[in-house]
C-alpha cells in the first residue's frame, strides 16, 4: 500500500550519476579511460534511442513535448556526439569494442552503482510523496453542478463534487472509491461530476472526446451506466476511442441516431469547456479534484478516510 510506482526522473539520476562518474574516469584516468569511454558511448546511444521513443510517444499521444523533456533529449544527444569527437573514433569503431566492454567487471561496478543511487532516490521520492491523510479546507466556494451528472441520492445531506479527466489514471481510481462510496453511504452522499479535460480540448489527444460523449450519455440518461465505460474508453488514443465507442453506445440501449447528433452539436463541446473554465476560476489545476459541500479536499482519498469525512458532515460535525 506504501510502494509507488517508479517515476522517470528517479532512473535518470541514477543514470546521470554513472555518466559523471564515467566522464570523471575519462578525464582522470589514462589507463581505465578507453574502457569508461566505451561505457560512455554505451549509454550514450541508448539515451539517444530511448529519448527519440519517448518523443515520438508524446508527439503521437499526448500531442506536445514538454521543454523540460526537450532539454533532456538534447542533452542525450550531445552526450553521444560529445563521446564520439573526444574518442576521435568511428561509432563503427566503437560498436566493434562494446561486447568487450559490456562482460567486463567494470561493468558490474556501473550497474550495481545505477542501482544504488536508483534504490537511494526512489527511497527518499517516496518518503515525500507518502500519502496523507484528507484534509478539508475551511474556505467555501459554490460549485456550479445544476445540469452536471449526479450519482446517488439527490436528497443526501453530503455533497461532492468531482473535477475529472476520462484519460486520468488517478480519476479512474478516485471513480472507483466515489462509487464505493455511494454503496457504503447510501443515505448520506450523493456525487456530482464535471470536466476538466488537461489536454485543454487538444484534437491530437481527444481529450474532449470522452466528455462530449457522456454529456451525450446524460442527455439520454444514461450517465450512470456510461460512466463504469468511460475511463476504459478515455485511455485510448482518439481513433481507437471513435472505434470503440459505438458498440458502448449500443450495448447501452442509447438511440444512436440522436447521440450522433448530440456528439456534432457545438453546444456539447461548449457544455465541456464550461465545466473547465469554472474549474479554473475555482483555482483548479489538476485531476482529479475533489469539494466536499463547497469545501476542497486534498491528499489521498482513500474509501476509509472518506466513509469518516462522510459521517462526520452528515451528522453536523466540522472536520
Amino acid at each position: 500500500g506504501d510502494m509507488h510506482a517508479v517515476p522517470l526522473a528517479v532512473l535518470a539520476v541514477g543514470c546521470y550519476v554513472v555518466v559523471g562518474w564515467l566522464g570523471f574516469k575519462v578525464w582522470t584516468s589514462k589507463a581505465g579511460s578507453q574502457r569508461a569511454l566505451s561505457h560512455l558511448l554505451m549509454i550514450g546511444i541508448m539515451s539517444v534511442l530511448l529519448s527519440l521513443g519517448l518523443a515520438i510517444f508524446s508527439l503521437v499521444y499526448q500531442g506536445s513535448v514538454c521543454p523540460f523533456c526537450a532539454v533532456l533529449y538534447g542533452a542525450s544527444l550531445m552526450l553521444l556526439m560529445g563521446g564520439l569527437l573526444y574518442s576521435r573514433r568511428s561509432l563503427k569503431e566503437r560498436l566493434g569494442e562494446f561486447k568487450g566492454a559490456f562482460l567486463s567487471r567494470d561493468t558490474l561496478t556501473h550497474i550495481g552503482l545505477f542501482l544504488l543511487v536508483v534504490v537511494v532516490t526512489y527511497g527518499v521520492y517516496a518518503g515525500a510523496i507518502k500519502p496523507k491523510p484528507p484534509e478539508i479546507s475551511q474556505k467555501v466556494v459554490e460549485v456550479k453542478t445544476e445540469g452536471r451528472p449526479m450519482l446517488g441520492n439527490p436528497s443526501a445531506p453530503v455533497h461532492l463534487a468531482e473535477f475529472i479527466d476520462y484519460g486520468c489514471g488517478h480519476c479512474r481510481e478516485l471513480s472507483e472509491t466515489l462509487h464505493e462510496l455511494l454503496e457504503t453511504r447510501a443515505d448520506k452522499v450523493k456525487v456530482s461530476v464535471l470536466n476538466f479535460p488537461l489536454a485543454n480540448c487538444h484534437e491530437a489527444r481527444g481529450s474532449c472526446y470522452i466528455p462530449r460523449a457522456a454529456e451525450c450519455a446524460l442527455k439520454q440518461g444514461a450517465y450512470p451506466a456510461f460512466s463504469k465505460h468511460a475511463f476504459e474508453l478515455g485511455a485510448w488514443g482518439l481513433e481507437d476511442q471513435k472505434e470503440k465507442l459505438p458498440p458502448v453506445v449500443e450495448s447501452l440501449g442509447i438511440n444512436t441516431e440522436d447521440f450522433n447528433q448530440c456528439m456534432e452539436d457545438k453546444e456539447t463541446m461548449e457544455r465541456v469547456k464550461r465545466d473547465r473554465s469554472h474549474g479554473l476560476d475555482l483555482g483548479v489545476t489538476g485531476t482529479p479534484t475533489l469539494y466536499v459541500n463547497g469545501r476542497r479536499v486534498s491528499g489521498a482519498k482513500p474509501l476509509d478516510q472518506l466513509e469518516k469525512l462522510v459521517d462526520e458532515l452528515a451528522e453536523g460535525r466540522t472536520p
